[in-house]
């Protein structure tokens, strides 16, 4: 039996978490400029660390993984 709510999250976490980590330099990017925001430097000169678009690449990989996990789940359950 398919389980519909399962299916839909897991489909919907596995395009942004996959869609965040292939992009994870522009997603970290646009962190740093809103952390810019109220502050003296200006934010569109704001660049991401390199450690930082490793932690936003790893941890929306995991958000994909998860949602394969539901998409699995969805299907198998």
């Amino acid at each position: 039996m398919v389980r519909f709510g399962a299916l839909l999250l897991g489909v919907v976490l596995t395009f942004f978490g996959f869609g965040a980590a292939w992009n994870a330099r522009e997603v970290a990017r646009k962190d740093e400029q809103y952390d810019a925001i109220g502050s003296r430097r200006g934010w569109l000169d704001a660049e991401p660390a390199g450690w930082k678009v490793s932690v936003v690449r790893l941890s929306w990989g995991i958000v994909g993984i998860i949602g394969l996990a539901l998409v699995g789940a969805g299907l198998l359950l």
